[in-house]
Formats: structure tokens, C-alpha cells, sequence
């Protein structure tokens, strides 16, 4: 087969050879940089296979080109595509052809135009990055393809400075979920789920994604709420032609597939993530709090509920997926240049995960256990919908609008078992849970930008969106036994009766932008211009939470009756029909609380380019109106709302400055003050109940942290697209938030506190290349890329303050920060044939050792472990039509390890109180493109 290809490759380079050929070649300019040269563009000779690309200046040729007349074709996403006709090829000749893009149309007759914004190239966004005058990383479609990046929380990985924690989200320079913002399409996007500060970002999968924003630094347009980033999710460009892909997955975990899966099935369609009705709350324990304190006979106990404790044993099959996507655009008047496009997105994914060893513990502050559980599984059966809608009309040269509808939809059956020591147990104990949420979020956006004159110097870009979004948490099973095998009975002391529960959040979000832009000066000059800004933003949040108990009691004793745990449901059965069994409420009137929260934001910059030099000084003020409505526990239902109030008025400066040492290099600046807001549940003056001993309560009472942030850069562009950059850079966080652990009988209490100030001090280096010019022409086809950060925090906490007084150490880490932070790729891209294109990636990452949760009450930190990965991908493109990925992830399939040191004993080792692996991914994908 190989001397085939081979032979046929001399065939073919013989007969092109045979015939007379010539060359074109040029200069590309940039029409939105004032002329300046366009690199990494596409050029391509049209009816033939003949192409380029431009270099850094902007200069291209093609070579060995049969005489004839063809048209050239100039590409760049972002920009008007370009072609130019009869260009006429002469034998052992050069035609020079120059050419100008931009991203609105030309009037030229020997110039046709079409419409192509698709930004999602690496090489765009490197562009967009090097131009821009605030500091920002991209990562587009392209790149997230090429790492076999399936959803945005694993692309944003890849950017130096962000790592994962694991149930916690992105952590950005040492800052967690909370110190992060979420924007999409430049509006806010609401989180369904109370424990998040932003939705988690695996929820965004690359269907939905054009590329991803990762602001750093802060500018003013942004929200106030920012100290480690802003997160600016891209939607999809309308493609300029009829494109319909459709793509399926499959994925295999060598831990769970095929084997036994534990599952509370009370499902319609559980693996579609469809809920059903099986799990609604009885009408006799309603939301109205008319029927706290509840209780049922246990006649009417027994018929209660439409679920039981129960479970059901199942193979756990190859986990799938399925994208559909389709778009297009439409010309409505040729002469004005308007068009109408679409671009509809639908998404469906499922996955089964076990953990079948794990070990959990919790300490005392003796240096002993409250619990430890050493045969500790979890069974997780995940779904996720998806979609996107978009609609755009567009006017060359006047106005641009856009309607999207972005939904989201996840679902979670999570069933737990443990085995081994709690300190409130005469014998061994026994923990399950069943735990199936479900979060919906759904937005509008209308987005527009119109241009005031025919000049494009006066512009407005507007946008506002709708949101609603809903948290469920339908009917938890709690079940509690002690003993061994066949003498286990259930365990009732210390309120640890089984129980229900039921919780819910219910959000809707308004919020909008305007903003006017005005550009001075000479247009055709960019080394003397400016630019003034004014915008506002408004942002209206309503969170309606609530949650309720229900509590199976006995009106005797049953601790001589034994428990069958894979049988539960006789067991309580039989306890209805002695009439000793029932069910009762478990709720207060402190389990209902709302949230009010209006943001209000006017901000003005100014920029101004001189020479090499390009600052840009702004200034938001933000209004932040936040109200909780609350009552205390054993609080009568008739009492009104107690109500804790927060409306901070900020004034936020923020100064960019770029100066360009060079046409490859620039030097940046930019320092900024913002605040940070804490997540709801962390204010939600609720108890939350994990059923473990272990239970989660806010703090109405926490304050917004104020940052100070300072960044500088050096960054070196290649001519190949390759990138040289180092940040150095500083935060002092006033008042931190951050999550403190006390113990309490059996486990722990997890609870919120401002600590009394944290600084950060690192560096970030970022170094992307071909390997072509460092090992020759024999790498031309590698190319790697490596990010990595140091870093060093020190938090300290307020003694006088008798809020913080119940953490243990006076000076520390911050919580959730990485001493270190590496990444790398290699990737091999091969064309095999004209219509086969292959790239190989592997994918290496580490985070340091950083600090999982504060001790408190003389309990020390807890301490995350460092974890390695390792993936690889290979994707295969053919004919520009079908598609073929498939991926190893977590190939180490390294132990994910949380410690904790006893502060009783002297000279302790670190105990593990968290530890598992996750087995390593297989996946397989298929495209196709028509």
C-alpha cells in the first residue's frame, strides 16, 4: 500500500511538473488597522488545490501554477472574504496581487464580496490579542478542537494561570468559582444552581462556542464583580452559506462501563434526563407554610410517596452524545448589502461515573476521627441538553442585530454508600444517599450595533437579555443504619431518622448594556487617535429559594427490629403496617428565604494612541442593592420577613496601557480596584442538611471583598502565529471571602467568613511555537504549546474580629491557590492525503499543593494534593465532509488526594480524609458535514 502512495505521488508531481506553470504573489493589508499587513490570512487560487497563507508582513506567493486565468481568494475570519477575477498566470512569471480586507465591504468592480464571520481560528485570535489595548487571553473553536476540548471548562484550562478543583469550578490565579464572573456575548448569564457563583462552564459545549474571552484584568465595561476573571462566552457565528453537521460520540470509563451501577431509577427516562412526576413533593407538605410541623398517620404514610428507598442494579453501558447544528445566510437586497442569517444548535450528552474505592473522613479536634468511612462509593448518572438559536440582520456599512436563545439543561442522579467509624455510633456505621438535581437555565439576548454615520466613527452597541432559571432538588433519601450484615438496625439517635428532602430555586434575571463610541482625530493616522466610550449596565437578580424535610419517626423503639439495606422498603412497610412507622415535617419557617439584588453601573473611558503608545483610563461607578428576606429558626409563619441589607455604591478606576516596542512585541500595563460578591448559598441564612453529620450554612452577614489589581506583560509575537509572553502581576483582597470547616458531632459544619486580608504575587509565562524553526524542517508539522504560573499568597485573619475567630491558623495560603500551575501540548498536524487531514495532541497538566478548606475551631486546613493528567487526541478531517476524534483522558488516572494534619498531636503526619481515582476516558466521535 505505501509504495501505491508513493507512486501515485510521482505520477502526479510528474505531470505537474510536465506543464507550464507561474506565480502569484502580494501583499495583504488591514483595512481595520489603518492599512497595516494582515498575517496568517488565506490565499487561495480558486478550481485548483494551489494556496497560502500570509506571513507576518502580510506577504504571500504561490507557486507551480498552470498558465491560465483564475480568481484569487482572500479569507480572514472576522472579515469580508475577498476575490478577485482574472488574474492572469503567465509561464516563469510573477503576478503581483495586492489586496486590502476589512470587515465591511468594498465598491469595487474588480472585486467580488461575501460575507464570512467566523472567528474561531488561533491565529485570529492571537491577532485580536496583539492589537487589543487591555491584557486578554481567546481560545477559539479551532483550538478547542485540536486539544479534543469538548466543553468550555476544559478550554479554559489550557490558558496559563486556570486550573479545576474538583466540585469547585475554575480557579483563576489562585481564586475560586466566587472571585469569577460569567458573561455571554458580553450580558451576564445565570447560574441555576446555588453553590455556584457562575454555571459551571462544562455546560458550554463546543457546539455552542465561537471562542472564549478570558479577561483578567479589568476594564470598565466590565461588571465590578471581578478579581480572578471574567469569562466572555462567544456564541456562534451565523455561518454565510447552508452548513448542516451532525456529530455523535461514544465514551467508555475504565472504572464504569459494563460494570455494576447502583442507581435510584424513579425516573420517566432516566438516562434522557428526564425527569417525570415520580419524585413531587405530597400535597400535604407544600410549599405554603401552612403545614409545618406536619404529620401523617402511618395509614396514610404508607401511601405517601410514589418512590421508596429502594434501588436498582444495572450494567453501566458507553456513555453518548449527539450534536446537531444548521445555519445559513440570506441575501434580502444586494445593492445595501442586507442579510438575514440563522444558526440553530442542539446538543444531547450522557455519562455514567463510579467511584468504587474512596476513602472520607472527618477529624477532632483530639487528633481522632468523627467519621471515617474506608469503603466509601459513588454511582453518578449525568445528562446535559443544550441549545442555541440565533437570528441576525444585517446592513453593510449601518447596523447589526442579533436575537439569541441559549438554553441549558443538566441533570444528576448521584447515589452514595459508605462503610466504616462515626464517633456517634456504637457500632459500625452505615451511610446512603440518593440525590437526583436538576438545573434549567434559559436566556433571550437581543444584541444590536449600529453605526451613527457613513464614516463608522460614531457607534452604539446595545444588548439586553432575559433569563430564568430553576435549581431542583426532588425528594433526597437519607438512610442511616449501625451493626454488621444481617444485625444492622437503623440508626435514630441524634435526629438521624431517614428523611426526604426536598429544595428549590427559582431565578429571573434582567439585564442590559448601552454603550457609544467615538472615534477622534485622523482615521487613516493610527499613531494619532483617539477614542471616548460611555456606557451603563443594569442587572436585576430575584432568587426565590425554599426547602423542606420530611422525617420517618417512630412512635417506639425499633433498635431490636434488623435492617435489610438492600431491602429498606419492606422494612419501612412493615413499620406502617405495625402502625409504628410515619411520616412528620422537619421543616421551620427558616427554610424559606429570598434574595433581591440590583446592579445599576455607568462607566467613561478614554483612549488614546501617540506614536507607539496606547492608553485607555476608565472609570465605573456601580450601584450593588442587595436585600436577603429571612426568618430565624422556630420563628412563628405569621411573623413578617427579616431582612439583611448590603447597597455598596463603588467607584472603580481602571488603566490600560500598551506601548510597542515593535511591529512583533508590545509591553502592557494595567491596574484596576473591583469587589467580589459572595454565591448564594454562601448568604443563605439556611441550614442545608447533607445527611453525612455534615452540614452547609450561609452567612447573611458577609461582606463584599474590595481587590486591587496590578498586571504587566511582555509579549512576542512569531511570524509563524507562535507566542512569547510573561505577566507578572499582584492582587491585595480586602476582607476575602473564603469557606471554613469547625467540627461537630460525626463530621464537620461548612460554613462562609470574611478573613481579614489576602495578597497574591505571581508570574504566568505562555510560549506557543512551531517546531519547524527550532529543530528544522524535518518538525515543520509539530507545534507545542506550554503555560505554566507561579505564584505565592498569604491571607491573614483579624483577631478582633470575633467572626474570624474560629479559624485556627492566624497566617496561611489562600484557599484554593496552586504554588504552581503547568500546561502543555504537542500536537502533530499531517496532511496524509489532499482530502485527509489529521492532528495528534497529547496534553499534559499539574496544579501544586493548595488549601481545599479552612480549619476552624482548632482544626487544621485541609490540604488538596497535586494531581497530573495526561490526554490524547487524534482527529481526522476527510474531504472537508466527515470527521473522525478519538481521545485517552486521565491516562495517569492519577489519585485525587485532600489531607488534613491532627493539631492535638505533636510531630502527626498528614492524614488522607479525602481520596479516589476516576479511571481513565475513552471516547470515540463522528462527523459528518453537508
Amino acid at each position: 500500500m505505501k509504495r501505491i502512495f508513493i507512486a501515485l505521488a510521482l505520477l502526479i508531481t510528474s505531470i505537474v511538473n510536465a506543464q507550464e506553470t507561474g506565480t502569484i504573489a502580494g501583499k495583504l493589508l488591514d483595512k481595520e488597522s489603518n492599512n497595516q499587513p494582515l498575517p496568517f490570512a488565506n490565499v487561495i487560487v480558486k478550481g485548483t488545490t494551489k494556496g497560502s497563507s500570509t506571513d507576518f508582513d502580510g506577504l504571500y506567493e504561490i507557486n507551480d501554477i498552470p498558465v491560465g486565468t483564475y480568481t484569487i481568494e482572500f479569507s480572514f475570519t472576522g472579515y469580508q472574504t475577498v476575490e478577485i477575477p482574472n488574474v492572469l498566470v503567465e509561464a516563469d512569471k510573477v503576478s503581483v496581487v495586492d489586496a486590502t480586507m476589512g470587515a465591511t465591504a468594498a465598491a469595487l468592480d474588480e472585486v467580488i464580496i461575501k460575507v464570512v464571520t467566523n472567528r474561531e481560528r488561533e491565529e485570529a485570535l492571537l491577532l485580536e490579542q496583539k492589537n487589543a489595548v487591555e491584557i486578554k487571553q481567546a481560545i477559539g473553536a479551532q483550538e478547542l478542537a485540536r486539544k479534543g476540548v469538548g466543553d468550555v471548562e476544559q478550554g479554559v484550562t489550557k490558558v496559563s494561570g486556570i486550573t479545576k478543583q474538583e466540585s469547585r469550578g475554575v480557579i483563576v490565579r489562585g481564586l475560586d468559582d466566587r472571585y469569577n464572573f460569567l458573561t455571554v456575548n458580553g450580558l451576564p448569564f445565570i447560574t441555576g444552581d446555588p453553590d455556584k457563583k457562575i454555571v459551571p462552564l462544562d455546560k458550554f459545549t463546543t457546539d455552542l462556542v465561537r471562542n472564549v474571552n478570558i479577561y483578567k484584568t479589568f476594564n470598565q465595561d466590565l461588571y465590578g464583580d471581578f478579581a480572578g476573571a471574567t469569562v466572555d462566552i462567544i456564541t456562534k457565528d451565523i455561518p454565510s452559506k447552508s452548513t448542516t453537521t451532525i456529530n455523535v460520540g461514544f465514551n467508555a470509563n475504565s472504572q464504569t462501563t459494563f460494570k455494576d451501577f447502583k442507581l435510584d431509577d424513579e425516573s420517566a427516562a432516566e438516562e434522557l434526563g428526564i425527569q417525570g412526576d415520580n419524585r413531587v413533593l405530597p400535597n400535604e407538605y407544600d410549599q405554603s407554610l401552612v403545614n409545618l410541623g406536619f404529620r401523617s398517620t402511618p395509614e396514610e404514610s404508607r401511601n405517601l410517596f410514589d418512590t421508596n428507598f429502594d434501588f436498582s442494579t444495572i450494567d453501566a453501558t458507553i456513555a453518548s452524545s449527539l450534536q446537531i447544528t444548521h445555519g445559513g445566510t440570506s441575501t434580502i437586497d444586494e445593492d445595501s448589502g442586507k442579510k438575514l442569517g440563522y444558526y440553530l444548535s442542539f446538543n444531547f450528552e450522557n455519562d455514567y461515573f463510579t467511584i468504587p474505592e474512596a476513602t472520607e473522613s472527618a477529624l477532632n479536634t483530639q487528633g481522632g476521627f468523627n467519621s471515617n468511612y474506608e469503603d466509601a462509593q459513588t454511582y453518578t448518572l449525568s445528562t446535559s441538553k443544550s441549545s442555541l438559536v440565533s437570528f441576525e440582520l444585517s446592513k453593510r456599512d449601518s447596523y447589526n442585530v442579533r436575537l439569541n436563545n441559549v438554553f441549558i439543561q443538566s441533570t444528576e442522579n448521584a447515589f452514595e454508600e459508605k462503610f466504616g467509624f462515626n464517633s456517634e455510633a456504637n457500632d459500625e456505621f452505615f451511610f446512603r444517599s440518593s440525590r437526583y438535581r436538576q438545573t434549567t437555565i434559559n436566556h433571550t439576548q437581543l444584541l444590536g450595533d449600529f453605526y451613527l454615520d457613513s464614516d463608522q466613527r460614531s457607534k452604539v452597541k446595545w444588548g439586553g437579555s432575559f433569563g430564568i432559571g430553576r435549581y431542583d432538588e426532588p425528594d433526597r433519601k437519607i438512610l442511616r443504619a449501625e451493626g454488621v450484615g444481617e444485625e444492622r438496625r437503623l440508626y435514630t439517635a441524634n435526629n438521624g431518622n431517614p428523611f426526604r428532602f426536598w429544595a428549590d430555586l427559582d431565578i429571573t434575571n434582567y439585564n442590559g448594556y448601552l454603550e457609544f463610541e467615538q472615534i477622534f482625530g485622523n482615521q487613516n493616522n493610527e499613531n494619532n487617535s483617539s477614542k471616548l466610550i460611555i456606557g451603563g449596565d443594569i442587572d436585576v437578580l430575584r432568587y426565590d429559594y425554599f426547602n423542606r424535610a420530611i422525617r420517618l419517626d417512630a412512635n417506639r423503639s425499633v433498635a431490636n427490629i434488623t435492617l435489610d439495606v438492600n431491602n429498606v422498603d419492606s422494612y419501612i412497610t412493615d413499620g406502617f403496617d405495625g402502625a409504628y412507622f410515619f411520616y412528620e415535617d422537619a421543616s421551620d419557617a427558616s427554610k424559606f428565604a429570598e434574595i433581591e439584588q440590583n446592579i445599576l453601573a455607568g462607566y467613561v473611558a478614554y483612549n488614546l494612541v501617540l506614536d507607539k503608545w496606547d492608553f485607555t483610563v476608565g472609570l465605573r461607578g456601580e450601584l450593588s442593592d442587595r436585600t436577603i428576606f429571612y426568618r430565624l429558626f422556630n420563628t412563628p409563619v405569621s411573623d413578617d420577613f427579616l431582612t439583611e441589607t448590603d447597597d455598596p455604591f463603588n467607584i472603580l478606576p481602571t488603566l490600560n496601557i500598551k506601548y510597542s516596542l515593535n511591529e512583533s512585541s508590545n509591553l502592557r500595563l494595567a491596574g484596576s480596584v473591583t469587589n467580589t460578591r459572595p454565591r448564594v448559598r454562601e448568604i443563605l441564612p439556611i441550614r442545608y442538611d447533607g445527611g453525612n453529620f455534615n452540614l452547609v450554612t450561609g452567612n447573611r452577614e458577609l461582606e463584599n471583598s474590595t481587590n486591587y489589581n496590578l498586571d504587566i506583560k511582555y509579549e512576542f509575537f512569531f511570524e509563524d502565529g507562535g507566542l512569547f509572553a510573561i505577566t507578572g502581576f499582584g492582587k491585595y483582597i480586602d476582607k476575602p471571602i473564603e469557606t471554613v470547616l469547625t467540627p461537630v458531632a460525626g463530621g464537620t459544619s461548612i460554613g462562609f467568613a470574611n478573613t481579614q486580608e489576602a495578597q497574591i504575587i505571581g508570574a504566568e509565562i505562555e510560549y506557543i511555537t512551531g517546531l519547524g524553526k527550532l529543530l528544522g524542517e524535518s518538525f515543520e508539522d509539530f507545534k507545542l504549546g506550554f503555560n505554566g504560573s507561579l505564584m505565592y499568597t498569604n491571607a491573614k485573619v483579624d483577631r478582633n474580629d470575633p467572626r474570624q475567630n474560629i479559624l485556627t491558623n492566624d497566617e496561611r495560603k489562600l484557599q484554593g491557590a496552586s504554588p504552581y500551575l503547568i500546561n502543555a501540548d504537542l500536537s502533530y498536524n499531517k496532511d496524509f492525503s489532499e482530502n485527509w487531514n489529521s492532528i495528534f495532541t497529547i496534553a499534559y497538566n499539574v496544579y501544586g499543593e493548595r488549601i481545599y478548606a479552612l480549619g476552624g475551631s482548632n482544626l487544621d486546613d485541609t490540604f488538596e494534593k497535586p494531581f497530573n493528567q495526561l490526554d490524547f487526541v487524534w482527529r481526522n478531517n476527510f474531504d472537508n465532509k466527515f470527521s473522525l476524534g478519538v481521545s485517552v483522558k486521565n491516562i495517569l488516572d492519577d489519585t485525587f488526594q485532600v489531607v488534613q494534619t491532627p493539631t492535638a498531636v505533636e510531630n502527626a503526619s498528614e492524614i488522607p480524609v479525602l481520596e479516589f481515582q476516576r479511571g481513565i476516558d475513552f471516547s470515540l466521535s463522528l462527523g459528518y458535514r453537508f
